[in-house]
């Protein structure tokens, strides 16, 4: 089975980027840098600037993505999404935590509370975007995104959704880090089986008996999918 990666985005400490661009993702240490909501929504969106950190990279990743493939309006058909995570909403949940502390929780935050679960971003996107098909959260094993790649390609391979988001997000809180370095960030792809047209930077993976592989290669890493094909 043929999948083409038809769009592609990432936010990190290095700025942010898509796949049309040419480069692989900049993901160094040090908190992302949010872009604007004018260089990632064509309409103006209210809530953005109100989301939790870790809603407002997966959001900016998966916006700029669909602008990449030419979706900044959503679906008509089954999409679906799957993020991979290390930290999940841990920053969230320990800032929610400390406004619990005071006068019994009585001035606990109810804005905080509402972003205290990581699938909180995947609804956030299926309301921006009509995304009707399967969408779940899993833990980051591996490379940056690799268990939410085979876990979407599988949604493809199952005929559970005609195109499917994949994407990682990590915002650790401030006292954690991965491998002594603070990483946050995230990135997203497109998957897509049956494209209607293939845009020149649009990268091919196969998969093929359960194992997805690039130019011949595993994929240990969204990154790499980021490299464009040699023609």
């Amino acid at each position: 089975m043929d999948i083409w990666i038809t769009g592609g985005a990432w936010v990190s400490a290095g700025g942010h980027g898509r796949l049309s661009e040419g480069r692989k993702p900049l993901i160094v240490p040090g908190p992302a840098i949010i872009p604007p909501a004018k260089e990632v929504f064509t309409r103006p969106h209210s809530r953005y600037g109100r989301f939790d950190r870790f809603t407002t990279l997966g959001c900016a990743a998966v916006a700029l993505t669909l602008k990449d493939a030419g979706h900044e309006e959503g679906f008509t058909e089954p999409v679906g999404m799957v993020v991979s995570t290390t930290y999940d909403v841990l920053e969230t949940d320990m800032a929610y935590y400390q406004t619990t502390l005071d006068q019994g929780g009585t001035l606990s935050s109810p804005n905080l509370f509402s972003y205290t679960l990581p699938v909180i971003v995947l609804g956030e996107c299926a309301v921006l975007f009509r995304l009707t098909g399967p969408t779940f959260c899993v833990g980051n094993q591996g490379g940056l995104g690799s268990f939410a790649l085979n876990n979407a390609v599988s949604m493809l391979a199952s005929g559970k959704a005609s195109k499917m988001l994949a994407g990682w997000i990590d915002s650790p809180p401030p006292d954690m880090s991965e491998n002594g370095h603070k990483i946050s960030g995230s990135i997203f792809v497109l998957l897509d089986p049956n494209p209607s047209r293939v845009l020149p930077y649009a990268s091919r993976i196969r998969y093929e008996k359960g194992i997805l592989s690039y130019e011949n290669n595993a994929i240990p890493s969204l990154e790499n999918l980021f490299t464009p094909a040699e023609t």
